[in-house]
Order: C-alpha cells, then structure tokens, then sequence
C-alpha cells in the first residue's frame, strides 16, 4: 500500500507524461529520456522509508513533492535539453501515457525503489503501448507482474 505522497509522485508524473503528448514529443523517446534522466534520478531518490538506500533524499523529495508536472517539464526543457522538436516516433495519446507515467513510478515503488532506467529497460515506451488495452484495467501489480513476463518471453525468444 502506497502513502499518500507515494501516490501523489505517482499522479505528478503520470501528469508528466501528459503534459509531454500535448506538447508533441513522440513518446516512447520522451518516455525514454526522462527515465534515464537526471531529475528522474532525484524522483527516485525521493523515499519515506528510512531505510531505503538514497544519494540525496533532500533534493529528491524537493523534486518529487514540490514541483508540479509544469514545473518538471520545464526542468526538463531547460537543463536536461529534452526537446520535442529532436525526438523521433509516434504520438501516445494521453490516456496510454498517463497511465504508463502513472505505472513507471508506482513499479518504482512496489519494486522497492528499482532506479526508473532499470524499470525502463524491462518494458519500454513501446511496450508500455502496446499492452495498454490489456493492462490498464489491472491492479498495479498484477499490470507490473504481466509486463515482466511479457520482457521475460521476449527476452526468451529474441536469444534463441
């Protein structure tokens, strides 16, 4: 069971995603940089628990509790040099990547605090859209539980 602020971050990102469809960044690279990003680093930084492992839990939490999904955005514009203009891909429409915004930062959590780049790496914008219609409808863990295997399968039959 997530805290109230744990939900919060995961409303404000998914709010993120949003924002970025409305602005025309194709997607799964928007997806894509912000995971590996420097401010989704703090994001994840950002932890209650006391013993959770965390470089700098001041700056996450300043990131993840009090920036808006704008304020972010513009972070993200201004000193990461994210642009819409440079991306390459589709539109998702708000629907698919709020919940994938949504999803990635509750998977954050529920993973005990798995970095965002390494959750990216097990299901990426691209997968994150296809498996929309199937997963959005799902508890966060049982969505999390299929995505995994989903990646497991086909990490499976791209080595054979």
């Amino acid at each position: 069971m997530l805290t109230q602020n744990r939900i919060n971050v995961c409303e404000t990102q998914g709010e993120l995603f949003v924002l970025a469809a409305r602005k025309g960044f194709k997607c799964s690279e928007f997806i894509r940089k912000f995971m590996k990003s420097e401010i989704c680093q703090y994001i994840d930084e950002f932890d209650e628990d006391p013993y959770a492992y965390s470089h700098n839990p001041r700056k996450g939490a300043d990131v993840a509790l009090k920036m808006s999904a704008e304020e972010i955005m513009e972070k993200l514009l201004h000193d990461e040099k994210i642009s819409a203009a440079s991306t390459d891909g589709e539109l998702y429409s708000e629907e698919i990547m709020r919940w994938a915004g949504w999803l990635y930062r509750y998977w954050h959590y529920y993973d005990r605090c798995r970095p965002s780049n390494k959750i990216w790496r097990k299901a990426n914008g691209q997968m994150m859209k296809k498996c929309y219609d199937e997963l959005h409808d799902l508890e966060p863990e049982q969505a999390i539980a299929r995505l995994l295997e989903i990646s497991m399968n086909e990490l499976w039959y791209t080595k054979r």
